[in-house]
């Protein structure tokens, strides 16, 4: 069952690292699948963030634009990422990001688990 009260905007965040090998997924194909599940599912995406893991100080930069893009917001929105590792930050960086979700600001979807973290996700499923 859907939940009709949480706001359909989406963020799409798309990595991968600096030396890409065959079995990893490129930035661009995440971008793909990220787009056509917000397609399916009825997002509408606000904005796309992409990134090299591989460049920590890039990284942490483009973490930072994300919280503050959630924070701004005045409606709910879905991080949409192609799977968690995709998700990048310093440990200050993703207890901000939990602490948006636990204010019921976000969610965040993970399409290679088959995850979505709402609200009343316990933290042990997270971590």
């Amino acid at each position: 069952m859907k939940n009709n009260n949480f706001n359909k905007n989406a963020i799409i965040v798309a990595s991968c690292p600096r030396n890409i090998s065959k079995r990893v997924v490129t930035i661009e194909k995440q971008l793909d699948y990220c787009r056509h599940y917000c397609s399916v599912n009825g997002f509408q995406v606000l904005k796309e963030f992409s990134f090299c893991t591989s460049d920590s100080e890039r990284g942490i930069k483009t973490m930072k634009e994300i919280i503050n893009f959630v924070h701004n917001h005045t409606q709910k929105i879905s991080i949409i990422s192609y799977n968690m590792r995709r998700i990048q930050g310093n440990s200050t960086q993703l207890t901000e990001l939990d602490n948006l979700r636990l204010q019921g600001k976000l969610e965040l979807h993970f399409l290679k688990e088959n995850r979505i973290f709402k609200l009343d996700n316990p933290v042990h499923t997270i971590i």
